[in-house]
C-alpha cells in the first residue's frame, strides 16, 4: 500500500535556500556559511528554511554523495529555489526525498574535473520518495576538462512519477541516462520546459519553455532510456538530437511551431508521441520498431512526422500469419526521397517495402503507415493512389 501523504504544508511563497555545511559536520546545521565544500557522504534532513544564508559557492568534491531528505513539503510550481553557485570537481551524486516537493537549482553550474564527469540525480532516492521534482533552471555547460552528463535514477514508490527538468539553454554534450531501478517507478526527463506533479495530485502539469540541450540546440551525446521513462521536449525551440537514443523508453514532443529533429540511428523501442509541432527524421537518422503478435511501438499523436531516414523493423517475435500494425499514426505524415526500410526489406513497388520470411510475407506501406503480414498469396495493397483495399484470400473478396 502506498505511503500516506502528510498534511498539505505546501508553502506558496518563494523559498531561497543556500546550502552551507559547517566544517567537519555531517549535517547542515547552525548558521549558514557563504561558501562550502561537500565531500564524502553527507545528509541533510529537515526544513531548509532553517538554514537560509547568503548565496555562495557550493563545491562538490570528486565522489561527493549528498542526500536531501526534506520536510515540510514545498510543492511545485515554486518549491525550494537553490540559488548557490555549484561547482562539480568530479562525479557526484545528489539524492532527493520529499512528498510532492520541488527543488530548482537556479545558480551558476560548472565542472572542473580533468576529464569527463557525470552528475547523478536520484529523485526518490531509495524507492520510498513520493513524486519529487528536480529542475536545473540555470544553463549546464561542459566542464573545463571534458564533458558533463547526467545519470538519472527515478526511484519513487510503486507507480509514482518523478521528474527531472532541464529548462535553460544548455550546452553540455555528455551522455544522459534514464534509469528506473524500481520497475514500478515512472520517470520523466523534460528538455526546454517543465513537467511536474502538483501536491497530492497524480496528474502531470506542464510549463512550456524555450530551453534546449547541446551547442546551438544540437545535442551530439547519446541518450539511454529505460522502460517506464519518457524523454520529453516541452520547448518552443527547434531541437536536434544527432546522437543516438537507445533503450526501452519513449520520446514525447510537445509545443506547436517547433521541430524535434532526429539525425542519429536511434534504437529506442518506446513510442514516439508528437502532441504538437513536428518530429523530423533526417536522411542520416533512423527509428526502430519492435513488433510482436499483439503490438508494436509507433509514431503517434496530433502533430506531424516528416520521415526521410531509415526504419528498422524487428518482426522476429511475430508468429501469426495475418495481422497489421500501425507504425506511423500521426495526424500528418510524409516520406522523403531518402526514406527506406532496412534490409531484409526491399522496395519492389514504390512506397511498399517487402520482406519474405518463409511463409510469412511482411509489407510496410508508406501510404497507410502500416505494417502487414500474410502467410498466403495475397495482395496487401494495390499501390494505387487513394486505395487501401485488401484481398482476403480466404473469403475471395476484396474489402
Amino acid at each position: 500500500m502506498k505511503k500516506q501523504h502528510r498534511g498539505d504544508t505546501a508553502t506558496k511563497h518563494l523559498k531561497q535556500w543556500s546550502l552551507a555545511l559547517a566544517a567537519g559536520a555531517s549535517l547542515f546545521t547552525g548558521a549558514a556559511r557563504a561558501d562550502t565544500t561537500i565531500s564524502g557522504t553527507q545528509t541533510f534532513t529537515g526544513n531548509p528554511d532553517s538554514y537560509w544564508g547568503t548565496a555562495g559557492i557550493v563545491t562538490f568534491a570528486p565522489g561527493a554523495d549528498f542526500f536531501q531528505n526534506t520536510s515540510p513539503q514545498s510543492a511545485p510550481p515554486t518549491g525550494y529555489i537553490i540559488s548557490n553557485s555549484l561547482i562539480f570537481q568530479g562525479n557526484a551524486i545528489l539524492r532527493f526525498n520529499g512528498n510532492d516537493t520541488k527543488w530548482d537549482f537556479s545558480g551558476p553550474i560548472s565542472g572542473t574535473a580533468a576529464g569527463n564527469q557525470i552528475i547523478e540525480i536520484r529523485p526518490g532516492n531509495g524507492g520510498n520518495g513520493d513524486r519529487p521534482d528536480i529542475a536545473f533552471s540555470s544553463p549546464v555547460p561542459d566542464g573545463s576538462g571534458g564533458t558533463i552528463g547526467f545519470n538519472l535514477y527515478f526511484n519513487t514508490q510503486s507507480d509514482s512519477k518523478s521528474h527531472f527538468n532541464l529548462t535553460a539553454v544548455n550546452t553540455f554534450t555528455g551522455p544522459i541516462t534514464l534509469n528506473t531501478p524500481n520497475n514500478n517507478s515512472i520517470g520523466y526527463c523534460t528538455i526546454g520546459g517543465e513537467r511536474y506533479n502538483k501536491a497530492f495530485d497524480a496528474t502531470d502539469y506542464t510549463v512550456p519553455g524555450s530551453g534546449s540541450i547541446g551547442p546551438a540546440a544540437n545535442y551530439p551525446g547519446n541518450i539511454t532510456t529505460a522502460s517506464r521513462t519518457v524523454l520529453g521536449f516541452n520547448t518552443s525551440a527547434n531541437q536536434q538530437i544527432s546522437g543516438v537514443i537507445s533503450g526501452a523508453g519513449s520520446v514525447r514532443k510537445e509545443i506547436a511551431g517547433s521541430t524535434l529533429t532526429l539525425s542519429g540511428l536511434n534504437t529506442y523501442t518506446g513510442t514516439t508521441t508528437v502532441d504538437a509541432g513536428t518530429v523530423a527524421l533526417t536522411s542520416t537518422g533512423g527509428l526502430t520498431f519492435l513488433v510482436n503478435d499483439a503490438s508494436s511501438n509507433k509514431i503517434t499523436g496530433a502533430g506531424t512526422a516528416t520521415l526521410d531516414g531509415q526504419f528498422t523493423i524487428d518482426t522476429s517475435a511475430v508468429t501469426v500469419g495475418f495481422n497489421s500494425w500501425k507504425l506511423v499514426d500521426t495526424t500528418t505524415s510524409s516520406y522523403g526521397s531518402n526514406f527506406s526500410v532496412a534490409a531484409p526489406y526491399t522496395e519492389n513497388v514504390p512506397g511498399i517495402w517487402t520482406y519474405e520470411n518463409g511463409a510469412q510475407i511482411f509489407q510496410f506501406v508508406e501510404a497507410t503507415g502500416t505494417l502487414y503480414v500474410s502467410d498466403f498469396a495475397s495482395i496487401i495493397y494495390f499501390g494505387i493512389a487513394g486505395s487501401t483495399a485488401v484481398i482476403d484470400q480466404n473469403a475471395l473478396t476484396i474489402n
